[in-house]
């Protein structure tokens, strides 16, 4: 596994891998002390891998950019995911801030 994203969440750590740095297989996964968990609610196929600095989480909350623009949020840790837009251009870094 070729790990390009990482982000802590209260109780976990969220990753985003492929099975190589070229990797068209990409995915989320879930860590939650004992095991790796691939998150529900994002597309089996994403046609790439999540990048850096495109993976967030704070506290309870999470956000992603996909290889294609989608952008998803989660609520729960990064248990469940929800898409809040289709095809955004160019998305360079996610980030969450307090309040």
């Amino acid at each position: 596994m070729y790990a390009l994203a990482v982000a802590a969440t209260a109780d976990g750590v969220l990753v985003g891998v492929s099975s190589g740095h070229a990797g068209r297989d990409g995915a989320v996964y879930r860590f939650d002390g004992t095991a790796f968990t691939r998150s529900e609610g994002l597309p089996e196929r994403m046609n790439g891998a999540v990048g850096p600095r495109r993976l967030a989480a704070l506290d309870d909350f999470a956000a992603v950019a996909l290889p294609g623009g989608d952008l998803h949020r989660s609520d729960d840790r990064g248990r469940s995911w929800t898409r809040l837009a289709e095809q955004v251009p160019r998305v360079s870094d996610v980030t969450l801030r307090p309040g």
